[in-house]
């Protein structure tokens, strides 16, 4: 499933071969049967296992500095495509730079508009995971959040998931 990049970076795979394809399986089922709490928590697996967080179940912040900006766009292509363009990492970035975000660079007013934005804050409040809208009614850029298992990467102090498709 992995073939290591470089040391501590793991790619998910060349994307091209049968094993590959039946890893991915999974993840576009879910979100062909637009069944978004299974697809999001797909993602945080796939991305968990990328970096190689298996035993720890969760992602750090700086695991999400080490992933193959390849796969990111991989995942964000299947969200993509399977939510007609209204869902995926892309979509997040997007939102976030068009209210002024920098990516990799945090700013807790942007944040926090940016919450608001795709229906993350309410009441001024950070959402649960539990209570996040996993239908295709959820605001644009709702999804995929992931937070069961990527909680330092949607922390306050980076957007790293959402923002590694700028790194080339």
């Amino acid at each position: 499933f992995f073939s290591s990049r470089r040391r501590h970076t793991r790619s998910l795979c060349d994307w091209s071969s049968d094993v590959c394809s039946s890893d991915l399986q999974p993840l576009k089922d879910a979100l062909v049967a637009r069944d978004y709490r299974l697809a999001d928590q797909t993602t945080a697996n796939l991305m968990v296992r990328a970096a190689g967080r298996e035993a720890e179940g969760a992602l750090r912040e700086a695991d999400g500095k080490n992933f193959s900006c390849d796969d990111l766009k991989i995942i964000d292509q299947l969200w993509l495509d399977h939510s007609n363009g209204k869902f995926g990492f892309s979509v997040q970035q997007q939102i976030y730079k068009s209210l002024g975000g920098t990516p990799g660079q945090y700013n807790e007013t942007i944040y926090r508009q940016f919450g608001d934005q795709v229906g993350w804050l309410q009441n001024n409040q950070w959402m649960p995971y539990g209570s996040l809208n996993f239908s295709a009614t959820a605001p644009m850029g709702h999804l995929p959040r992931s937070e069961e298992h990527t909680s330092e990467l949607q922390s306050h102090s980076d957007l790293v998931c959402r923002l590694l498709l700028e790194k080339k």
